[in-house]
């Protein structure tokens, strides 16, 4: 999936084409609450992306999965490469414009794991961000006497009690079925959630594949995909198989 040109083709989609891409993409997360039927995955992070701006259009009626989307980020959160992700999400902000689902999945990365995700500081929100904007009193009651979810600041612009997001067992399959489901996680799992173990798949099942093309792929500068395609043909020049 070439991310950059699936963008920019996003808001041209009709409403039953969004809902199968959201479809596609949280089965590649692995919310259990949708379809046991297998689909081709994702790439993970744009599968985290494409979730986290389609459940913002309210008029998809997908609001309800942002729970199910921080429950998966605040513990599945070692299988992603964080540099890619960023790379993806300023890329879709700076197609789509803000999208409040986005820099929150951000915040609770960094929440998460604030070494390996310190470079995830999105912008204060323009306008403040309630997930229920009728219930708008009743929230705002509520963080003043329990204060804000993964103590983010009044000024990021979240109106967020700490209590917003419960934690189901029952919204994600179990890590194993996952892995099992997905090689490219499977693969990170054994090699880190780097580019080179995404390499490892793409010029496998490509492996015609060019660097530019490579780099396109992973949202990869060219000299270190030039550098991958190189290791791996010369890999191969030895008679070794991925």
């Amino acid at each position: 999936m070439r991310f950059r040109k699936a963008l920019k083709t996003l808001d041209t989609k009709t409403r039953e084409e969004l809902i199968s891409l959201f479809d596609r993409a949280a089965w590649t997360l692995g919310f259990s609450s949708l379809s046991t039927q297998d689909k081709e995955p994702l790439d993970v992070e744009a599968a985290v992306v494409l979730v986290a701006f389609i459940v913002s259009a309210r008029e998809l009626r997908l609001g309800r999965f942002l729970p199910v989307l921080i429950h998966w980020l605040s513990v599945r959160h070692h299988l992603l490469n964080a540099a890619k992700l960023l790379k993806m999400a300023r890329a879709t902000e700076a197609t789509l414009g803000e999208l409040p689902a986005l820099r929150l999945a951000m915040h609770t990365l960094r929440a998460a794991d604030p070494k390996k995700f310190q470079n995830f500081r999105p912008a204060p929100l323009s306008m403040p961000f309630y997930t229920e904007p009728r219930l708008a009193a009743l929230v705002d009651r509520k963080i003043a006497s329990e204060g804000f979810f993964i103590d983010l600041m009044e000024t990021d612009g979240f109106r967020l009690p700490k209590s917003a997001f419960p934690r189901r067992a029952s919204d994600l399959i179990s890590e194993k079925a996952l892995l099992q489901r997905n090689e490219q996680l499977r693969t990170r799992l054994l090699h880190g959630p780097s580019y080179r173990a995404d390499a490892i798949l793409l010029l496998r099942d490509s492996p015609d594949m060019k660097a530019c093309e490579l780099s396109d792929t992973l949202m990869l500068s060219y000299e270190p995909a030039h550098r991958l395609v190189s290791e791996v043909a010369h890999y191969r020049s030895l008679g070794f198989a991925l």
